[in-house]
């Protein structure tokens, strides 16, 4: 039996919605990549015509002090920062 994948799917909204305001960027979860509540559903089916939501993709660049350092002679320990 094959297991649902649950994840995240960010909208920016381009209209006041469901208790949000207009350019807010909020997370809804998603089933196999179809969001679980029916309204969200529905606005995303919507924004092909009135352009109300926007499914962004990408996600935000991270600093450069949020990476995980690459593995390399000095740091054999990716997860560690510092030198040894």
């Amino acid at each position: 039996m094959k297991r649902d994948k649950i994840e995240n799917k960010r909208l920016k909204l381009n209209a006041d919605l469901n208790g949000c305001k207009s350019g807010q960027v909020i997370v809804i979860k998603c089933k196999n990549g179809v969001p679980i509540e029916k309204y969200w559903r529905d606005r995303i089916k919507d924004s092909a015509t009135d352009n109300c939501v926007e499914v962004l993709t990408n996600r935000p660049q991270t600093s450069s002090s949020d990476k995980i350092a690459e593995k390399s002679e000095d740091n054999p320990n990716p997860k560690f920062k510092g030198k040894v």
